[in-house]
């Protein structure tokens, strides 16, 4: 019984397994600059009169060097696919009557 269940769960986790490492790799690749431009816009110790104006230069910062504009819809994809994905596969495989 168990040996069947490790069968039907392979898909659903090859999947999920699959997405976790994208998003690490996303995580390593783009953290570190995002860290330096948090830090650099000085919105941590902000006071609550002057953290909406730091917020929008941050803000505009990100959208302007690097990545972010194009790992922000990517990442969005790849968290309205993963489940997809795994749903098809499971009913590929024949596990829709369990619904």
């Amino acid at each position: 019984m168990i040996r069947l269940s490790m069968l039907q769960l392979r898909v659903q986790a090859i999947t999920a397994a699959v997405a976790l490492i994208a998003f690490a790799v996303l995580l390593a690749a783009t953290g570190p600059h995002l860290a330096s431009l948090y830090a650099a816009s000085g919105l941590r110790g902000c006071q609550p009169a002057s953290c909406g104006q730091r917020a929008n230069i941050f803000l505009q910062q990100v959208d302007s060097t690097g990545p972010y504009a194009a790992v922000y819809p990517l990442s969005i994809i790849l968290i309205a696919l993963t489940p997809a994905v795994t749903a098809t596969s499971w009913f590929m495989r024949g596990s829709a009557h369990r619904l």
